[in-house]
């Protein structure tokens, strides 16, 4: 539950300063858990613009990582509306880069497990 203030307080506070300084088009990188988590959804189904986390269930099961960011692009998209604003989202399935804490996180423990083949 920790993850849905700063999702949503982040969003919107770079959409406050994007509207302010009369930015043409607004790119918000989300991420796959805002599409993903569906239990009603086909497993062979195209995912699309028409597709959303079901945010109930994905809190029901404690997704609270795809609660977040399902929520902040929803709000993403309602401040393009309410303010006439341009906004795009990409939902990417997996980002790797340098890792950013001295952890390894749960995507980067996954690609791992899956080179090691387990």
């Amino acid at each position: 539950m920790e993850l849905l203030d700063p999702a949503l307080l982040g969003t919107q506070n770079v959409l406050n300063a994007c509207l302010k300084a009369k930015v043409e088009k607004v790119v918000v990188v989300s991420s796959g858990s805002a599409v993903l988590v569906n239990p009603d959804r086909a497993s062979d189904m195209e995912l699309d613009e028409s597709c959303w986390t079901d945010i109930e269930y994905a809190k029901s099961v404690q997704h609270w990582y795809a609660v977040s960011k399902t929520t902040a692009e929803i709000e993403a998209l309602n401040f393009a509306k309410r303010y006439d604003v341009k906004v795009v989202t990409i939902c990417p399935s997996i980002v790797i880069g340098p890792m950013l804490q001295s952890t390894i996180n749960a995507t980067s423990l996954l690609l791992l497990s899956y080179i090691k083949g387990s």
